[in-house]
């Protein structure tokens, strides 16, 4: 997760804005994709969300992180954290996982980075190893906005690139995250006037408009 600046407050969340428990109800979803037993490094492990569920689940657990002050929470919390960047990390480690988590990394690095960061996804990858990426997915007018919110964004990356990226690994599952959509926390008087919008204007341009602001794609190494 990238280091905060003055600039934005970007903590151990998506640039959505969940609090913790928000996240570790989204992401307990992919808990399901990884081996029941062996590693799984969450790169960008900002203050253990992640981490945690990873060793309730019984799996063992490290993360990365290259923010120091949420590095050190992180720890405090008893997690396996090391203290680096993500692709810095890797380029320096022959170790290879049963899983790895990259949830909102790539979006902070240009093309040739990023290309070197799925390149070393899957380099680290045992055989039978999966591999999860998250990511903003502006895919319509309020993601689209959110995604520059954050200064630290360079670029999107869109699904189809990165399924042609992590090629030949066999995608195991991906696509919209249900739960980053712009109006899920509206109330009621909110989604009767969101459900009477999607009727007059139609799905597509609903979506164009407001449609969700991430998307995810998990990968096995059958190798």
């Amino acid at each position: 997760m990238p280091a905060n600046n003055n600039n934005n407050a970007f903590h151990n969340v998506s640039s959505w804005g969940q609090e913790e428990s928000e996240l570790a109800d989204i992401q307990n979803k992919f808990l399901q994709y990884y081996p029941e037993r062996g590693e799984v490094i969450d790169l960008g492990s900002g203050r253990g969300v992640f981490l945690e569920l990873l060793e309730k689940s019984g799996r063992k657990a490290v993360g990365v992180e290259m923010d120091k002050t949420m590095l050190e929470v992180s720890k405090k919390r008893g997690h396996d954290v090391k203290s680096g960047e993500a692709v810095s990390y890797l380029r320096s480690q022959k170790a290879k996982y049963d899983g790895i988590m990259a949830s909102h990394i790539i979006e902070h690095m240009d093309i040739d980075k990023g290309v070197e960061f799925i390149k070393l996804i899957k380099s680290h990858l045992k055989p039978g190893g999966v591999a999860i990426i998250i990511t903003p997915r502006p895919g319509s007018l309020w993601a689209t906005e959110n995604f520059w919110l954050d200064t630290t964004h360079v670029r999107p990356y869109p699904y189809a690139l990165m399924k042609q990226l992590l090629s030949p690994l066999e995608e195991l599952a991906g696509g919209l995250e249900p739960d980053s959509y712009a109006l899920k926390n509206i109330g009621l008087k909110g989604r009767i006037v969101s459900r009477f919008r999607k009727i007059i204007i139609g799905n597509e341009l609903f979506d164009f408009a407001y449609g969700g602001g991430v998307w995810y794609i998990v990968v096995k190494n059958n190798g």
